[in-house]
Protein backbone atom coordinates (compact mmCIF):
# COMPACT_ATOMS: atom_id res chain seq x y z
CA UNK A 1 0.00 0.00 0.00
CA UNK A 2 1.59 3.62 -0.94
CA UNK A 3 0.45 6.62 1.21
CA UNK A 4 0.34 9.95 0.53
CA UNK A 5 -0.06 13.59 1.89
CA UNK A 6 -3.40 15.47 0.54
CA UNK A 7 -4.77 18.77 1.67
CA UNK A 8 -7.68 19.66 1.49
CA UNK A 9 -8.83 22.91 0.20
CA UNK A 10 -10.54 25.45 2.22
CA UNK A 11 -12.65 28.15 0.48
CA UNK A 12 -11.50 31.41 1.85
CA UNK A 13 -14.82 32.99 0.25
CA UNK A 14 -17.26 30.83 1.53
CA UNK A 15 -20.02 33.29 2.40
CA UNK A 16 -19.66 36.06 0.74
CA UNK A 17 -18.22 36.29 -3.01
CA UNK A 18 -17.74 40.14 -3.21
CA UNK A 19 -16.39 41.49 -0.06
CA UNK A 20 -17.33 45.03 0.09
CA UNK A 21 -17.28 45.76 4.15
CA UNK A 22 -15.07 44.60 7.03
CA UNK A 23 -17.77 42.25 8.22
CA UNK A 24 -17.92 39.95 5.31
CA UNK A 25 -14.43 40.00 5.44
CA UNK A 26 -14.68 38.85 9.52
CA UNK A 27 -17.48 36.37 8.42
CA UNK A 28 -15.25 34.72 5.77
CA UNK A 29 -12.34 34.53 7.60
CA UNK A 30 -14.49 32.61 10.77
CA UNK A 31 -16.09 30.44 8.57
CA UNK A 32 -13.03 29.50 7.19
CA UNK A 33 -11.36 28.84 10.71
CA UNK A 34 -14.27 26.92 11.70
CA UNK A 35 -14.06 24.85 9.06
CA UNK A 36 -10.51 23.78 9.12
CA UNK A 37 -10.26 23.30 12.49
CA UNK A 38 -13.47 21.04 12.14
CA UNK A 39 -12.29 19.59 9.45
CA UNK A 40 -15.56 20.09 7.64
CA UNK A 41 -15.43 21.22 3.70
CA UNK A 42 -19.11 21.83 3.87
CA UNK A 43 -19.91 23.29 6.90
CA UNK A 44 -23.37 24.66 6.74
CA UNK A 45 -23.27 27.93 5.98
CA UNK A 46 -26.15 29.01 7.74
CA UNK A 47 -24.72 27.62 10.98
CA UNK A 48 -21.70 29.76 10.23
CA UNK A 49 -23.61 32.94 9.47
CA UNK A 50 -25.41 32.61 13.10
CA UNK A 51 -22.14 31.55 14.94
CA UNK A 52 -19.49 35.14 12.87
CA UNK A 53 -22.33 37.06 14.03
CA UNK A 54 -22.81 36.26 17.47
CA UNK A 55 -18.61 37.16 17.42
CA UNK A 56 -19.12 39.86 15.59
CA UNK A 57 -21.09 42.01 17.63
CA UNK A 58 -18.49 41.35 20.44
CA UNK A 59 -15.12 42.40 18.10
CA UNK A 60 -17.11 44.85 15.90
CA UNK A 61 -16.20 47.23 19.08
CA UNK A 62 -12.36 47.19 18.42
CA UNK A 63 -10.50 49.11 16.32
CA UNK A 64 -10.33 48.39 12.37
CA UNK A 65 -6.80 47.29 12.47
CA UNK A 66 -7.46 44.79 15.62
CA UNK A 67 -10.62 43.00 13.27
CA UNK A 68 -8.09 42.95 10.44
CA UNK A 69 -5.50 41.66 12.59
CA UNK A 70 -8.33 38.68 14.03
CA UNK A 71 -9.35 38.34 9.93
CA UNK A 72 -5.48 37.34 9.91
CA UNK A 73 -5.35 34.89 12.52
CA UNK A 74 -8.34 33.08 11.34
CA UNK A 75 -6.89 32.73 7.53
CA UNK A 76 -3.93 31.54 9.10
CA UNK A 77 -5.19 28.47 10.88
CA UNK A 78 -3.29 25.60 10.39
CA UNK A 79 -4.38 23.08 7.87
CA UNK A 80 -3.69 19.11 8.76
CA UNK A 81 -2.55 17.20 6.49
CA UNK A 82 -4.15 13.94 5.29
CA UNK A 83 -2.64 10.55 4.94
CA UNK A 84 -4.52 8.78 2.21
CA UNK A 85 -3.53 5.51 1.32
CA UNK A 86 -4.20 3.17 -2.12
CA UNK A 87 -3.77 -0.59 -2.80
CA UNK A 88 -1.86 -1.31 -5.74
CA UNK A 89 -3.22 -3.96 -7.99
CA UNK A 90 -0.73 -6.80 -8.58
CA UNK A 91 -1.45 -9.49 -10.77
CA UNK A 92 -2.05 -12.83 -8.81
CA UNK A 93 -1.18 -14.56 -11.71
CA UNK A 94 2.49 -16.27 -11.27
CA UNK A 95 4.15 -17.56 -14.54
CA UNK A 96 4.95 -21.67 -14.63
CA UNK A 97 7.46 -23.18 -16.36
CA UNK A 98 5.95 -25.26 -19.82
CA UNK A 99 5.60 -28.54 -18.79
CA UNK A 100 6.76 -29.65 -15.85
CA UNK A 101 8.58 -32.68 -14.92
CA UNK A 102 7.00 -35.11 -12.61
CA UNK A 103 8.64 -35.28 -9.52
CA UNK A 104 9.06 -39.82 -9.27
CA UNK A 105 9.45 -40.21 -13.07
CA UNK A 106 10.03 -43.89 -14.19
CA UNK A 107 12.02 -44.68 -17.73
Amino acid sequence: MQKFLITPKYNKNYIYINLTILHQQFTNAYAYYCMVKTENLTYKKSDLYVESTKIWKEIKKNSEEEIKDQIKTYFATPILLHLQGFIQSRSSYTPQSPDPQPLNSTR
